[in-house]
């Protein structure tokens, strides 16, 4: 994988591309033992190995299942829900409650 990764470097940089190496990182899947894979450095700097992470909204998890991202979704939602309840309770307008619904 470290030559990959040194290859896309190359070519990042012969495209005039930058690389942040603070916001790589790295997600494997599968049953692969993952201590036993060698870390993947970008730039001198050793790339954090996570279990799950946000790409275009969306929680992904190294076992590619759902849970991780409803739950966010859903917590998401409650926190909205509450504070649209918060502002009907404080006697704000329909039209302003649309308004902070539709932000």
């Amino acid at each position: 994988m470290q030559g990959t990764v040194d290859d896309l470097i190359k070519w990042s940089q012969l495209n005039r591309l930058n690389i942040n190496s603070k916001n790589t990182k790295e997600l494997i899947l599968g049953s692969v033992d993952k201590d036993s894979v060698a870390p993947l450095t970008v730039l001198s700097t050793v790339v954090e190995r996570v279990s799950q992470f946000k790409i275009l909204g969306i929680m992904v998890n190294s076992d590619l299942k759902w849970d991780d991202h409803v739950a966010a979704i859903t917590l998401k939602a409650g926190k909205r829900l509450w504070f649209m309840k918060q502002l009907r309770r404080a006697g704000v307008c329909q039209n302003d409650l649309l308004y902070y619904y539709q932000l």
